[in-house]
């Protein structure tokens, strides 16, 4: 079998396709089948089915769209792998692979590869600066047009405070990345930030004092919305590829991008508020945003300097954190639902199903994160047993009632991966429904649909958007030109 690199070098996307299209004729790849690690557990040697069962109840990776794997699962994977006759029962419970069944994992694994090899490009430190720098020169280019046009400091302040972020690219480069001194590379971007804030601060106050009508047009508040769902991706995509680096600039970075948001919230409600002739609102929001984002700037600046060692970068929360909050806190309820663990001993299920993940997902396991271990799932579940969703009784953790509303309340976002992918027939797909408890799809499969329709339309506008601005772009360079 071959590495991804090599893969994804040598051979074509046509081929792995073919491959997809064979195995995962509808969605989705080996990184959200469990049937893959089932097999893989064969392959590695333990051919007992208890002890399949032992550590399949362990398996832990972060794409997982099932909370916990339980022992009817695997009672179903089983079943599955000896329809497809990917293995064969000998005596006692010993489960083994056929032919069949290795050439079905050396084919994943291959499909694996390809799809591990794009994913770590996509988490890689060049990949999060290079989109970056092109989200950042669309969103200041459009923002300081409009704003300009529709005489909105809001908006144009934060047009100019776009660009300022673009400077922020050579620190995270050659600071943060190159040279590796990422305390330096974050303490600039700090200040960054503060200038920016104070920036606002003043032409708002500028603002305040000489009023003028703002232009509020369909255009503005389309801009204003894309700007706030592109800083928020860039907020996640950052904060994920900081963790999984451990780049102190990039996190730093995204908190940036999340003071963008509010920025851009502020700049909707002066819009809003412009509507009704309260123009005064865009500059007073603007100085109270700007104001919130100094103070959060210098307690992290207080924080990070007046230690004398490292910064622990796992003090800095981020937007990255809530997706493992999320995938940690399902993971751990739903399993001490179904065992009674000690503390340490549902840390120690953890690591070793982390490790599990690692081996046999690769990248899909953690999102590159080489930190999530021991330390990370223990502050998690302190965090479950503080909120009182995790009971301590005689050492044993048991569910509250608050963790069995939490559970029920999330109970529609658990797919089991082996419904969809291989219990094809009605009457198969019934029971499993039962079985589940899980709702028909046929109303959800229609939205899908829907929503891959409007995909289609929302990329349109957004060319049309592009070919837009960059024509009144050039009108306007034009009219200065002659000016």
């Amino acid at each position: 079998m071959m590495s991804s690199k090599i893969f994804s070098q040598n051979s074509s996307h046509k081929d792995v396709s073919q491959l997809r299209q064979k195995y995962y004729p509808h969605h989705g790849g080996p990184q959200d089948d469990f049937i893959y690690a089932f097999l893989s557990i064969i392959k590695d040697g333990t051919n007992d089915f208890q002890d399949i069962k032992n550590k399949m109840r362990k398996l832990f990776i972060s794409i997982m769209r099932q909370h916990y794997i339980r022992d009817e699962n695997i009672d179903d994977y089983l079943k599955i792998c000896l329809e497809k006759k990917y293995v064969f029962e000998a005596n006692n419970e010993i489960i083994n692979l056929t032919k069949k069944g290795e050439l079905y994992l050396e084919d994943c694994k291959t499909i694996l590869d390809h799809s591990s090899y794009w994913f770590q490009k996509l988490l890689s430190e060049n990949s999060v600066v290079l989109i970056t720098a092109i989200s950042l020169i669309f969103l200041s280019f459009i923002k300081i047009i409009f704003g300009l046009a529709a005489a909105s400091h809001g908006m144009f302040s934060e047009g100019l405070e776009n660009l300022t972020d673009l400077i922020k690219i050579p620190i995270i480069l050659v600071i943060g990345i190159k040279l590796k001194k990422d305390k330096l590379g974050s303490i600039l971007i700090i200040f960054l930030m503060i200038f920016a804030g104070v920036m606002m601060i003043y032409t708002s106050i500028d603002a305040l004092m000489n009023l003028a009508p703002i232009d509020v047009t369909s255009e503005i508040i389309m801009i204003t919305l894309i700007s706030i769902a592109i800083n928020s991706g860039l907020s996640y995509y950052k904060s994920l590829v900081g963790r999984s680096t451990g780049n102190m600039s990039l996190l730093m970075d995204s908190k940036d991008s999340e003071f963008n948001v509010l920025i851009s919230l502020g700049v909707l409600i002066g819009l809003l508020s412009a509507i009704f002739k309260l123009y005064f609102v865009d500059a007073i929001v603007a100085i109270i945003i700007a104001l919130f984002v100094i103070k959060e700037a210098i307690e992290i600046l207080i924080e990070i300097t007046s230690k004398k060692e490292n910064f622990d970068i796992l003090n800095l929360n981020v937007k990255a954190d809530r997706i493992y909050k999320n995938l940690l806190a399902k993971h751990f309820l739903a399993k001490i639902k179904e065992q009674k663990l000690e503390c340490d001993e549902l840390i120690g299920d953890f690591c070793e199903g982390l490790e599990l993940g690692r081996k046999y997902f690769q990248v899909w396991a953690d999102f590159n994160y080489s930190l999530l271990g021991a330390q990370i799932a223990r502050k998690h579940l302190d965090t479950l047993i503080q909120q009182e969703l995790l009971l301590l009784n005689n050492e044993k953790l048991i569910l509250s009632e608050k963790g069995h509303e939490y559970l029920k309340r999330i109970r529609h976002q658990e797919r089991f991966t082996h419904v969809d992918y291989y219990l094809k027939s009605k009457k198969n797909r019934k029971l499993d429904l039962i079985k589940y408890n899980l709702p028909e799809n046929k109303l959800f499969n229609f939205f899908k649909w829907i929503l891959v329709i409007l995909s289609f339309f929302f990329v349109g506008f957004i060319f049309w958007l592009l070919y837009f601005f960059i024509n009144l772009g050039l009108n306007w360079l034009l009219m200065l030109v002659i000016w």
